[in-house]
């Protein structure tokens, strides 16, 4: 049996380093188990955030797993949880050029998970990377982590040990945050600061709308309301993409069945918000975010066109941002994406990375050529070849070759 499969083999796979051990969580039944461990220890982590929750990964599991297998490293001391590396392992897919089975997180792909991370107790990162990386090195997989928070992540850490222990890799720019700092200012300073074309043409929409609507703002906070709410939600992102086809973020049924089931469990917990702006009894702007841990995630928004001549997408978002201020949250996160939109809102940016790691021995080496090779012909398609050092792809780990992908 190949090393890979033999470290994989059963749940209860154990290995030690200084006195931790590793379970590998493999079924959906023992995933469910960890809930209540989960919950505390994300709670006592310097990562703690909506896509590490249990109840994002667990429902993103349960809906939009595909044909990844479940590889949760789950870390212990005497017992205790102090580490858990949230894994599936990717299938081969020989057709994209990605002949070998990878590491990667769960929660990637299109649902649009964003800080994704290896959970760990506070004080025991280091030797809980070390276990960790000992463990993928038995493995003998490539590491693909993506949505990784740059500078702030624990992820950071296993790179490094990994690093020490022979693999080699790239770190690539996955996209930027734009994010709004709540705490220090009212709402009125926060206002002032915004540009002044800007406040001015939110005013003069404000005033136009109310001037020939009743406006109202409402946020879904029974859950008799929340199906039919979140069904008048997509209707109005899909007008504001004319279509589904032309949004990435709601692509088709299977990631509406993810948001049915997450947004009842989100609301659940109290972190749905889920509001809609309203012109007389017609809905016309919505936004879809969540809060947890004093911070507001803006997840999706859409509004109908036709009313676009009264600003309403801007209304219905500035009075999201209104009310994070009254609910006393310390952050309004517009999570990945550089649309102009949000910069009319705020110029402070965090920036998300993608660590592509290899193992070292002939399989590491193979997969890195072929990764390199294909992320060239990538470039080439997305506006041609460019000279060395300009790919925005920084080399971890052995010798650099020009500054391409290794």
């Amino acid at each position: 049996m190949p090393v890979s499969d033999r470290v994989y083999d059963s749940e209860q796979s154990r290995e030690s380093l200084d006195a931790l051990t590793v379970t590998v969580v493999r079924t959906t039944s023992g995933f469910a188990a960890l809930a209540p461990e989960w919950r505390t220890l994300l709670a006592d982590s310097n990562v703690n955030c909506l896509f590490l929750t249990w109840e994002w990964l667990y429902t993103w599991w349960k809906s939009l797993a595909g044909s990844r297998h479940l590889r949760i490293l789950v870390i212990r001391r005497r017992g205790t949880l102090v580490g858990i590396a949230p894994f599936v392992i990717r299938a081969a897919e020989p057709n994209r050029l990605l002949p070998f089975r990878a590491v990667e997180f769960l929660g990637v792909g299109t649902v649009g998970s964003d800080y994704l991370d290896v959970i760990l107790r506070k004080g025991e990162e280091e030797q809980a990377c070390a276990v960790i990386a000992e463990h993928l090195g038995r493995a003998n997989l490539m590491l693909d982590m993506r949505r990784v928070a740059k500078g702030t992540a624990n992820a950071e850490r296993l790179v490094s040990a990994l690093v020490e222990r022979g693999w080699s890799g790239t770190l690539t720019g996955d996209d930027i945050c734009p994010y709004v700092p709540l705490f220090g200012l009212s709402w009125e300073q926060y206002f002032a600061g915004l540009g002044r074309e800007f406040r001015y043409s939110l005013r003069r929409s404000r005033r136009h709308a109310q001037s020939a609507h009743s406006v109202s703002y409402v946020s879904v906070c029974r859950e008799r309301d929340r199906s039919a709410a979140l069904r008048t939600f997509v209707k109005l992102h899909d007008k504001r993409w004319g279509g589904r086809r032309g949004s990435q973020a709601l692509p088709d049924d299977s990631i509406l069945r993810f948001h049915e089931q997450w947004s009842r469990i989100a609301l659940s917990r109290g972190w749905l918000r889920l509001s809609m702006l309203n012109f007389d009894d017609t809905p016309v702007a919505s936004t879809y975010g969540f809060s947890y841990g004093g911070k507001l995630y803006f997840y999706l928004s859409g509004f109908d066109p036709s009313f676009a001549n009264y600003g309403a997408g801007r209304l219905c978002l500035e009075e999201g941002l209104h009310e994070a201020y009254r609910e006393g949250l310390h952050e309004y996160d517009f999570l990945h994406g550089d649309e102009q939109y949000k910069f009319h809102w705020t110029k402070k940016t965090r920036a998300l990375g993608r660590y592509r790691l290899f193992p070292p021995g002939m399989r590491g080496t193979t997969s890195r050529w072929i990764m390199g090779g294909r992320e060239r012909a990538k470039l080439l398609l997305h506006g041609g070849f460019r000279p060395a050092g300009t790919y925005g792809i920084e080399t971890i780990g052995g010798e650099s070759r020009g500054g391409h992908l290794q």
